[in-house]
């Protein structure tokens, strides 16, 4: 995971409820097989529960019952 400039990047928002956010940043790539496919674009509690909010680049389809694995 590392950071990087998403300006002029066409997409879309998902979110995703995890049970820890600890060592995630906003801005931060999200990949999908290793293949860079969006970024973290918000962290927030909702619920007591932390919820992701994902910029997933256009061309990437994302199927509605996906799973999240956070790795560093």
């Amino acid at each position: 995971i590392s950071t990087f400039s998403n300006i002029g990047k066409e997409g879309y928002i998902i979110y995703a409820r995890i049970d820890n956010a600890t060592g995630l940043e906003e801005n931060t790539k999200v990949k999908i097989s290793g293949v860079e496919s969006g970024y973290i674009k918000k962290i927030q509690l909702k619920d007591g529960k932390p919820i992701l909010e994902l910029f997933v680049f256009k061309d990437v389809k994302i199927a509605k019952n996906s799973s999240i694995i956070i790795k560093q």
